[in-house]
């Protein structure tokens, strides 16, 4: 039931971000000059 219900609660998260936050997200991984990536 645990697993479950934390599936439930990653792929919400995912959708979120999916829906919200990937085209910022890549946005400011991609134009990050002073911040590489390590």
């Amino acid at each position: 039931m645990f697993r479950t219900r934390l599936l439930q609660v990653a792929c919400a998260f995912l959708l979120v971000i999916a829906n919200s936050g990937v085209n910022t997200a890549c946005w400011y991984l991609w134009y990050q000059p002073k911040m590489p990536i390590e």
